[in-house]
């Protein structure tokens, strides 16, 4: 009994260490997807408001009417004001997610290609 050198408890430590160790690692990289997960989403969301919008302003424009509007969704709203520059127009942007965060873009219209030549988000 004397010569007892101990060698089951430092291996359960370090298998309970590993073991631990591969928890939280796991854990780190499915919170990181998870936070991914939702920022696309809103991503796609608050892209999807803002065609809509667009498409508003562009029949608005149509029709000669350049008062700015607002569209509200279930996941949020958009705002817009359009101004008018010969064949341009330029279509100003506030997306609002349903943290209220706002997002600004801007997009210039042409007119007699009734085609979007230029986004720009801020």
């Amino acid at each position: 009994m004397n010569r007892q050198k101990g060698f089951i408890l430092p291996v359960v430590l370090f298998l309970a260490l590993a073991a631990c160790s591969m928890v939280i690692s796991g854990t780190d990289i499915y919170l990181g997807e998870k936070k991914y997960a939702v920022l696309v989403k809103e991503y796609y969301l608050r892209n999807t408001m803002s065609l809509f919008a667009i498409r508003e302003a562009a029949q608005k424009l149509e029709k000669g009417d350049k008062s700015p509007g607002e569209l509200r969704f279930s996941d949020g709203k958009v705002s817009y004001s359009i101004k008018q520059d010969g064949d341009t127009a330029v279509i100003s942007l506030t997306a609002e997610n349903e943290s209220g965060e706002p997002f600004k873009s801007t997009i210039r219209y042409n007119q007699t290609e009734k085609k979007v030549f230029q986004w720009e988000e801020r």
